[in-house]
């Protein structure tokens, strides 16, 4: 015997709408709801704590107090790499910019005391260098691979012309270490 529709038809999706409307939408509400609850609220919750953090940071700095860090300043320190590492980070840099056809200009350094972070000293090294953009990147890439407590801080890019193939790049690296 048939009737005429099943039940996945058009007509009786209508009327099962129509029908059961609220029932429907009180599903679609419960499953955004555990969306939300399962997705965002984690995100929430971490960002929170980092905005809390952040406050106390900020409020210790303003007390003039000194920041209190999560990682005690002795544990910090002895990740950290000697300050011999900054003959080796230069001899690479060199060698690298030699492979990768590139000239070095000036490389200049300063030393920078924390009074934060005792026992640490952070080396500012400014490097000009000619070049080309991707032997340039691959320099970039392969020193901070190489050195865990090297930061690339900034790179400004200039060039004669707009067809011009070599760059004038200054880089401005960080170079973390203990200090002896």
């Amino acid at each position: 015997m048939k009737f005429g529709y099943t039940f996945l038809s058009l007509p009786s999706l209508r009327y099962a709408l129509r029908a059961h409307w609220p029932v429907l939408t009180g599903l679609v509400l419960i499953a955004v709801a555990l969306a939300v609850a399962l997705l965002i609220v984690p995100a929430l919750a971490t960002l929170h704590a980092a905005l809390v953090e952040r406050q106390r940071v900020q409020q210790a700095a303003a007390q003039g107090a000194p920041v209190p860090l999560a990682l005690p300043v002795t544990a910090l320190s002895a990740q950290l790499a000697p300050l011999s590492t900054l003959a080796l980070v230069t001899a690479d840099m060199q060698a690298l910019a030699q492979q990768n056809q590139l000239q070095i200009a000036t490389v200049s350094y300063q030393p920078i005391n924390d009074p934060v972070l005792p026992g640490v000293v952070r080396i500012a090294i400014s490097a000009r260098l000619h070049g080309a953009y991707l032997p340039t990147k691959k320099l970039a890439a392969d020193l901070l691979a190489a050195y865990p407590t090297l930061a690339l801080e900034s790179v400004a890019m200039r060039r004669e012309r707009a067809l011009d193939t070599v760059l004038e790049v200054e880089t401005r690296w960080m170079l973390f270490c203990r200090t002896p």
